[in-house]
């Protein structure tokens, strides 16, 4: 046999011990990985269990959101005990919950926990299933110690630039071994936003200020800069609206963590060079204070608003001109109760002539019905349905102008004798519109309500006479 043939002899031997042995090595390979996938999620869930005494977490969930602390044991059959700070810890259920794999390593929270109901919150939710933004699940990183293991939201998306720029990361909840006093620190921590809340007293004896701001000054006691303050409680986060020296108007909304003695901004507030983050709550005066260098910023209530933005130009740069109050639209925390109170007494006052309230209808700058007179440009209506299904309106005709970047409606008349005899009856209402020092006006995004959400703006009057009156409207 020459050498040619003996190569070919060689390599078709080869080639069917090659083929012959594939099946054979195959499954050796797939069941190695498969060992080792199996090896590496025991040991993550054994590394979850080992911490005596737990583990905490700062979960942030979103930019804009505060800081929620955590306290979860991992149990070894699979069950995991939360303590958190977050509302009241009604939400703290024991949950199941399993390491298992996707593309990489996850955690996942097999029944509604906390983290799911944080999350839910952010939409106003109050369910106990999930939503499709509720939190549940998390990817295992490469950092997972004794001490500490940092996990990767699933349900968030990294966010890039078309020039490389990470616009967004993916949320971070990082796990560090607790100690034997962490549970009992976020335990005691639960409660205390409520104190954040813009309409919070801590006892009866003090007076409720219509406003609150934050109030910065500097070591001689002048101001340097007033903010409108709100709290949000569905984010747990804080915003200050205000002007810079050019006017242009400016809110900031940060995220909040609650502390033992009052909340720390995760962000800081900056302002002329000095940064405010902690804030002390002092109960005897109801304010929160914080010291940068030779300032002190104040939270504190007022009886008139410490800001007031430019919201009320847009009803002319908008082009609105019809607006609707209408209850059986649904309520809005924007819904004052004195307001509904006064609505209420409405259908008291019609029952003995069958009518029920259904409206109030503020006409702008109307022309088709009432023409361009501009001592009479607004119409407000209070409509009624009567035992027939018969509309019954009352009307007024009312001033508007804008003074101090509030709305000001003067008293007419009243545009029909019917209107003018039970005139007596819309007093109240007729005083809330016409307020002497005007309405402050705000825009509030698309509306929504416990029961409907339109498209349509929505926006607020609220009463500088009388704050405790504000009305939640809809632009058509």
């Amino acid at each position: 046999m020459n050498i040619y043939n003996k190569c070919l002899v060689l390599l078709g031997v080869f080639l069917i011990t090659a083929c012959a042995s594939d099946n054979e090595i195959d499954p050796v390979f797939d069941e190695n990985t498969q060992s080792r996938v199996l090896n590496r999620l025991s040991e993550l869930n054994t590394l979850l269990v080992s911490s005596e005494f737990g583990w905490v977490a700062d979960y942030v969930p979103d930019d804009n959101s505060g800081v929620y602390k955590m306290h979860i044991v991992f149990n070894e059959d699979n069950t995991a005990d939360f303590t958190s700070d977050h509302n009241f810890g009604n939400t703290d259920a024991k949950t199941s919950y399993r390491v298992g794999i996707a593309q990489i390593p996850e955690l996942v929270f097999e029944n509604y926990s906390t983290f799911a109901n944080i999350t839910d919150n952010f939409d106003g939710r109050t369910s106990v299933d999930f939503s499709r933004d509720a939190e549940f699940q998390f990817n295992f990183t490469e950092q997972a110690t004794e001490t500490e293991i940092v996990l990767e939201s699933k349900s968030d998306i990294e966010v890039v630039s078309d020039e490389g720029e990470v616009l967004a990361k993916k949320t971070e909840l990082i796990l560090r071994k607790a100690s034997a006093t962490d549970k009992e620190t976020i335990t005691s921590l639960r409660g205390n936003d409520v104190i954040l809340l813009d309409n919070y007293v801590p006892n009866e004896s003090t007076e409720l200020l219509p406003f609150k701001g934050l109030v910065i000054q500097d070591a001689a006691g002048d101001i340097k800069l007033s903010t409108a303050y709100s709290y949000n409680p569905l984010f747990r986060n804080v915003s200050f609206a205000y002007e810079d020296n050019t006017e242009t108007e400016i809110e900031e909304v940060l995220g909040v963590e609650l502390t033992d003695n009052g909340f720390k901004l995760f962000n800081p507030f900056e302002f002329e060079g000095e940064s405010f983050s902690d804030f002390v709550y002092d109960a005897s005066t109801n304010t929160f204070n914080a010291v940068s260098g030779d300032s002190k910023a104040t939270i504190t209530g007022g009886d008139l608003p410490f800001f007031i933005g430019k919201d009320v130009f847009d009803i002319r740069t908008e082009g609105f001109t019809q607006a609707l109050y209408r209850p059986s639209l649904g309520t809005n925390s924007f819904i004052s109760d004195n307001f509904t109170s006064l609505i209420n007494k409405l259908d008291v006052e019609f029952a003995p002539v069958n009518q029920q309230f259904f409206q109030i209808s503020i006409d702008l700058f109307p022309t088709a019905d009432i023409g361009t007179d501009i001592e009479r440009n607004t119409r407000i209506g209070f409509v009624f349905f009567d035992s027939a299904g018969e509309r019954v309106n009352y009307f007024y005709f009312l001033n508007s102008t804008i003074e101090d970047r509030k709305i000001k409606f003067d008293f007419v008349t009243a545009a029909t004798q019917e209107s003018f005899d039970n005139q007596p009856i819309f007093q109240d209402l007729i005083d809330f519109f016409t307020a002497d020092g005007g309405l402050i006006y705000n825009n509030r995004g698309a509306f929504s309500t416990t029961t409907n959400s339109f498209s349509n703006q929505a926006a607020t009057f609220l009463n500088t006479d009388d704050p405790s009156l504000g009305v939640y409207f809809v632009w058509l």
